[in-house]
């Protein structure tokens, strides 16, 4: 399976499962593991750099207020990528590739792959984004002593 993670939480996840040899890009946030360094970058912040916080929340909020995005998709390279799974969330506006655009480039990508969403918003619900068999796995599977 070839996955594209567009939020953190996802990736460290996908990780944390034993799923990292299938993440084949992620969002230009994530930094966890140090793996995932090494792997493609398929989102971008479009607000210009240096910018106090002030003026990120100025300009975010500007955006907003205008229904434009502050993350973008490299649609190319996403699709160059050929995914069969982009992870995303849908529970803030602000924090991520809006998951209509994700669904909309998605739907364009010969690949055709599945979008899922995840929206944990306590501890109980990200427990239950991991599928049942995989939590068993990763409880089973031993820690390496690195």
């Amino acid at each position: 399976m070839r996955i594209v993670s567009l939020v953190p939480h996802a990736t460290e996840l996908l990780f944390a499962l034993g799923l990292g040899d299938d993440v084949v890009a992620v969002t230009h946030e994530c930094d966890f593991p140090l793996e995932v360094l090494e792997l493609p970058r398929v989102t971008r912040d479009v607000l210009p750099a240096g910018l106090s916080a002030a003026e990120i929340d100025a300009a975010v909020r500007e955006r907003t207020q205008q229904g434009k995005a502050i993350y973008e998709l490299d649609e190319d390279r996403l699709e160059g990528l050929e995914p069969d799974l982009i992870v995303t969330q849908e529970l803030c506006a602000v924090c991520a590739v809006s998951y209509d655009d994700v669904v909309e480039v998605a739907g364009r990508i010969p690949s055709a792959p599945q979008v899922i969403s995840l929206d944990p918003t306590t501890l109980g619900e990200a427990m239950g984004d991991i599928p049942p068999s995989r939590r068993r796995r990763a409880r089973a599977t031993p820690r390496s002593s690195s």
